[in-house]
């Protein structure tokens, strides 16, 4: 299969979203597709129902794999991730879980070892993924953002990831997030027409409101420009990723940030992610390598 086994550990990426959970074994920066898995998650549940489902979508990597396993979660925050407890709390999203130590529990249900588990946080994951695997492979300073849910925001140095939370910046009347965001989308379709839509991918298909959906796209592509602009100037990157649900429907506004950014910054690249829901299960486990050859180092050292 092409495992890498870290101290005997074969790695298992999670990424955990706002509506879903994906999981798989990652050998050499590359997922092991017979182990893939995907499922969707009510995050506005009770905790022991949400805790089933990252169990089951796990247990389901654990039936294709054999050896002792070290689990690689790419997680959103706010998030204790040296203690694995979740802070999540005023998101709309997995507000259950709250103050419970999610590494004792994976430990626990799992039948792992408490240091063989890891959290991240997923924007960190998404472009580590992007740099060692991805859109940014090649590259030595890169910025990328996550667009769905909310907004997540990372910088790589080196291979050497790190989240900025660029999404709780003032932007606008409110934050970045507020701007860049499914939810902007769906309120903005309801400001306009007095309905409503779930989501961007159901936006994009109401053909016979086309005028409106264009509208909207381009509020939302000059909110980017804005953003991107102010970002791009602070780190001063070779390559911007762009990914998340909404980089799906990047035919309607990603020639126009080009363009437009390219005046301001020709040097720089502007790009989709190629790994799209792979990046920060790669990313995830990357991360654990990482920490895994520095504790073998420090070992030899002594």
């Amino acid at each position: 299969m092409g495992f890498v086994n870290i101290k005997n550990h074969l790695t298992v990426g999670v990424d955990i979203g706002g509506s879903h959970i994906a999981a798989a074994a990652v050998g050499q920066n590359k997922l092991i597709p017979q182990t893939y898995t995907l499922a969707k998650v009510d995050s506005g549940l009770e905790a022991d129902v949400i805790i089933a489902d990252w169990i089951s979508a796990i247990r389901n990597v654990f039936v294709e794999t054999t050896g002792d396993k070290c689990i690689a979660v790419a997680m959103p925050g706010p998030f204790d991730y040296e203690n694995g407890i979740s802070l999540i709390t005023g998101m709309n999203k997995y507000e259950s879980l709250y103050g419970l130590n999610i590494r004792e529990i994976f430990a626990s249900q799992l039948g792992i070892q408490p240091s063989n588990i890891h959290f991240f946080n997923d924007a960190k994951c998404f472009i580590l993924g992007e740099a060692v695997a991805g859109a940014a492979v090649g590259f030595d300073k890169i910025i990328g953002i996550t667009i769905g849910t909310g907004l997540g925001s990372a910088r790589c140095v080196n291979q050497v990831a790190e989240d900025v939370n660029r999404g709780s910046s003032a932007f606008l009347d409110g934050i970045v997030e507020d701007y860049l965001s499914t939810r902007w989308f769906t309120k903005r379709y309801q400001e306009l027409t007095g309905n409503r839509v779930a989501d961007v991918k159901t936006l994009c298909n109401l053909t016979e409101e086309e005028v409106v959906v264009d509208q909207i796209f381009n509020e939302f592509t000059q909110n980017l420009i804005d953003f991107l602009s102010v970002f791009i100037s602070d780190e001063l990157p070779e390559v911007v990723v762009i990914g998340g649900n909404i980089a799906q429907a990047a035919k309607r506004f990603l020639a126009t940030v080009k363009s437009k950014l390219a005046g301001q910054f020709p040097e720089v690249q502007i790009k989709v992610t190629e790994l799209w829901d792979h990046a920060a299960l790669i990313g995830a486990c990357s991360a654990v390598n990482e920490i895994n050859k520095l504790s073998d180092q420090l070992e030899i050292g002594n």
